[in-house]
């Protein structure tokens, strides 16, 4: 008896094959699934701090080449001989005021 299964079992074996699984649902533990959101979570926070410090670095670069351009447009307007208090750029400043309904 315990010959024929297992002569069963190895005639299954190569005979079957599995190739693929669709599995529709899984229900986890909560401590699995509250850990597999906590990590998706952190996930998003580093893609936000990264994005940011990327932003960040594009503002300073964009100051940088705007101060050293109005800096070179100061020193070009010392040179002439007109009074340099004509020519003196500042940066400009734009101030957002809320209207109130």
């Amino acid at each position: 008896m315990q010959q024929d299964a297992d002569a069963f079992r190895n005639a299954l074996q190569n005979s079957i094959q599995l190739l693929d699984t669709l599995v529709l649902s899984i229900e986890l533990p909560a401590a699995i699934v509250a850990a597999i959101n906590s990590q998706t979570e952190q996930q998003y926070k580093i893609t936000e701090y990264r994005f940011r410090a990327e932003r960040e670095i594009e503002e300073s670069r964009r100051k940088q080449i705007e101060a050293n351009g109005i800096a070179a447009l100061n020193r070009g307007a010392t040179n002439t001989t007109a009074p340099s208090s004509m020519y003196k750029v500042l940066p400009v400043v734009t101030i957002c005021l809320k209207v109130s309904a």
